[in-house]
């Protein structure tokens, strides 16, 4: 194929990123140190029916414009003294479905079924809202989890990437 032919196609905008977090988590435990922290590799990959999204991901069984059914897992941090962690392996990957209604094209509303190794069920509800730049992105989402007999809510502020062109 000559180059000209090939200057002329389209550029498509790459659905996959690698990224690196920072965590800090406060601990109710008597210790030294009453703070964790991790550095965690963060994934992203959005394909016709796998996705990752950081630290989570899952597989699409059906899709449409307003709605998605499927599995997800994500990473869990279990926040204990760091000279028990080896130990415990509290930290895991919990598992279980996901239901996606999308309300609009920059607002999606989630609810979660998920269960951890030891079989302890919780649901999460969650509202994302997307931010588009050029070459940047926003993701603002709150998520509302309910555990067997705990109602705890948890809330993010926001996520971001900044894309660099080719």
């Amino acid at each position: 194929m000559p180059f000209a032919v090939l200057a002329n196609e389209p550029i498509q905008e790459e659905n996959w990123g690698v990224g690196i977090g920072i965590r800090s988590a406060s601990m109710p435990f008597k210790t030294n140190g009453n703070t964790v922290n991790d550095v965690v590799p963060l994934l992203f990959y959005q394909g016709d029916n796998v996705y990752l999204e950081g630290a989570s991901g899952g597989i699409h069984f059906y899709q449409s414009d307003t709605f998605s059914l499927g599995f997800a897992a994500g990473l869990r941090f279990f926040d204990i003294p760091r000279y028990a962690q080896n130990t415990i392996q509290g930290s895991q990957i919990d598992v279980g479905g996901r239901v996606t209604w999308h309300y609009s094209p920059k607002l999606d509303i989630s609810l979660d079924l998920m269960s951890d190794n030891d079989g302890r069920i919780y649901s999460n509800l969650t509202t994302d809202y997307r931010i588009d730049g050029e070459g940047w992105d926003v993701s603002l989402y709150a998520t509302l989890r309910l555990n067997l007999h705990v109602l705890m809510i948890h809330i993010t502020a926001c996520r971001w990437r900044i894309l660099v062109p080719p």
